[in-house]
């Protein structure tokens, strides 16, 4: 109905990351443009200068805000696709990557755990919409590198004990054959990304630090 389709668009021109438009400017641009309102504000910006109540430098930051929006939106459309992405997710891969954002993820959103202090099941969440398989290489493998990372961080030591981490590997990944963790182990261990001591694996730069060191 029209009252919740207003609100809808008030709330937009308010809360999203376009800065500029506080309450009552966006009740006017409404009784302007109605429900072209954000059509207006993002592509005809500057039919805006014609409310009562933008000045320059309001409409300046507006106008500044809208190309920083338009330059995210084609990430947040693709997001948006998907389902179920934090604004917040979107706002700091936007921050990395900037326009080359939807590149990046279709190619491995696992990257981003290289790159981002984002957390796996935040990465996992976008792969598993895009129907990425639980059984995926990349999935596996980053998987691993993450959880070896986090326990050995946990447990402040450079290593971990092999059935231990494969229990939290299976746990985080949410998989049920012991296999796959065998599998990528040695995957990791042929790329060099891990180090395996008897029952102990370390990540390799961990391993090469502490060996230095001792």
């Amino acid at each position: 109905n029209q009252s919740s389709s207003k609100k809808g668009i008030i709330d937009f021109l308010t809360k999203s990351s376009i800065s500029g438009i506080a309450t009552a400017n966006a009740e006017k641009i409404y009784k302007m443009f109605g429900e072209d309102s954000i059509y207006i504000v993002l592509h005809k910006t500057e039919k805006l200068q014609d409310i009562y109540g933008i000045g320059e430098e309001t409409y300046k930051k507006i106008k500044a805000s809208v190309g920083r929006y338009l330059d995210q939106e084609e990430l947040v459309n693709f997001c948006n696709e998907l389902g179920g992405i934090p604004y917040s997710v979107i706002n700091t891969i936007f921050k990395k990557f900037g326009v080359d954002s939807v590149n990046v993820i279709k190619e491995n959103p696992y990257e981003l755990l290289n790159s981002l202090d984002i957390s796996f099941k935040q990465v996992d969440n976008i792969a598993l919409k895009m129907n990425i398989k639980e059984d995926n290489d990349n999935r596996l493998q980053y998987g691993l590198l993450y959880v070896l990372r986090d326990e050995s961080a946990l447990k402040g030591s450079t290593g971990c004990d092999s059935q231990e981490l494969m229990q939290s590997f299976l746990s985080v990944l949410g998989l049920k054959d012991a296999s796959l963790y065998q599998y990528t182990l040695s995957k990791l261990a042929r790329k060099n990304k891990i180090y395996v001591e008897f029952n102990q694996v370390f990540l390799m730069e961990y391993y090469i630090a502490e060996k230095t060191i001792s």
